[in-house]
């Protein structure tokens, strides 16, 4: 049940009974219910007047109001985040009004034991906003409304999470990635002008998160990672991520790279390349599979390529060695069905292989078409709430961000 609108003064009642029934038995009720429950002890929190012929003590409007408000947040608060670089979408979210929920300005200073549902108990509303805006409202954000409650509930908990802090070193490196992947640009950019080439500019900190993932998941028993990408960033992949040569690939360019005769004729940005990357956990074998010509075929593909390396890995009940990152330009995710056929496909057991991370690399257009031309949604990933996938969006202009969403999708 949806508590959002429900749990308001005229239906106190109600929730009063369903206190009672938690108090007897916590499983017993609705693990929304549980969640809102535990932890309230709403005896302290309310003016400690009795309920007629209740044991539990009448429960405070604003307490509630504040809960509500925090579910807001929570739920919809990536309709006011910074997710846009190129400021071309609204950041207006008048579903966070206070006057939604019977708050108004004079309440700002009043401490509510609710904070507790964020870490924060006897906060006051001010402080619980300002914490709520910096954590939804940001450059990072969350739709997790369709997951189911446990799995929902965790990712708040990250999202909410101030301990997530790169170290220097760290920094250092991200910013090292950064500079590698911008100059191979460049110089791609100037000495072969008119080739193409399909930049990764825009969406740089692709390599910083994959980076990131290979690094720290073999640290989760991670041991191999398998990516299907189309065009998009796949030379400075190739490059800054893969390890491949630069001799080689800048005389692809040049058109004179020795190609196996199986691939002959096909194009550099098609080819797939493996290797092996050291880590501080051990090394961790990456693939890139050869991409088919049509734009999202490779997202099977590379399905299928992980069910096989889990299976000879003999990682079938788990499924945490093989890891399959899947990376989509946002046109292609919601106008490609063979994206929404392979996300139905993906909790049977004749094709599950764990989970996927996919990463939507959105420059706001498909090809030469806008995004209100393109789609019927407002995010490209909506796609994924078919399945109940957990969304995670941030502006790929923060790296560091960029870098906490691939932290918490490793995690999850």
């Amino acid at each position: 049940m949806a508590l959002d609108g429900f749990t308001n003064r005229s239906n106190m009642e109600y929730v009063e009974q369903i206190y009672e029934q938690f108090l007897q038995d916590p499983n017993s009720v609705d693990p929304q219910w549980k969640y809102f429950f535990e932890g309230m002890k709403f005896a302290e929190e309310s003016g400690r007047t009795t309920a007629a012929g209740s044991g539990a003590g009448a429960l405070d409007g604003n307490e509630l109001n504040v809960y509500r408000l925090i579910r807001a947040y929570r739920d919809f608060g990536h309709l006011k985040a910074d997710l846009d670089p190129l400021k071309i979408q609204s950041r207006s979210a008048e579903i966070l009004d206070l006057a939604k929920y019977n708050l108004s300005q004079a309440d700002l200073n009043t401490t509510f034991k609710a904070g507790q549902f964020i870490g924060k108990p006897n906060a006051t509303l001010k402080e619980l906003i300002d914490f709520l805006e910096a954590t939804y409202c940001g450059t990072i954000t969350a739709q997790v409304t369709d997951c189911p409650p446990e799995e929902r509930l965790w990712l708040y908990q990250q999202l909410e999470d101030t301990q997530f802090q790169l170290k220097p070193e760290q920094k250092i490196d991200i910013y090292k990635q950064l500079c590698r992947t911008e100059s191979l640009e460049k110089f791609i950019h100037s000495r072969y002008v008119g080739m193409k080439r399909f930049s990764i500019e825009g969406g740089d900190s692709l390599i910083p998160m994959l980076c990131y993932l290979a690094d720290n998941g073999t640290a989760v028993k991670m041991e191999e990672m398998v990516i299907g990408m189309a065009h998009r960033g796949r030379i400075n992949v190739l490059a800054n991520f893969l390890g491949k040569e630069l001799e080689n690939i800048l005389s692809e360019f040049e058109g004179n790279a020795k190609i196996d005769t199986s691939y002959e004729g096909d194009v550099k940005y098609h080819l797939g390349f493996s290797a092996d990357r050291k880590t501080p956990h051990g090394n961790c074998h990456l693939s890139l599979a050869f991409n088919p010509s049509h734009l999202e075929f490779v997202g099977p593909v590379a399905q299928g390529m992980v069910r096989v390396k889990q299976r000879t890995r003999k990682d079938t009940v788990e499924r945490k060695k093989v890891v399959p990152v899947v990376i989509h330009g946002d046109a292609a995710f919601t106008g490609q069905g063979v994206v929404t056929e392979t996300l139905q496909l993906s909790n049977l057991d004749g094709y599950k292989v764990g989970g996927t991370i996919h990463v939507i690399l959105n420059n706001q257009v498909g090809f030469t078409t806008n995004p209100r031309d393109s789609r019927s949604t407002r995010y490209s990933s909506d796609v994924a709430k078919g399945i109940n996938a957990p969304v995670i969006l941030v502006n790929g202009d923060d790296v560091e961000a960029c870098v906490k969403a691939m932290e918490i999708a490793m995690r999850f």
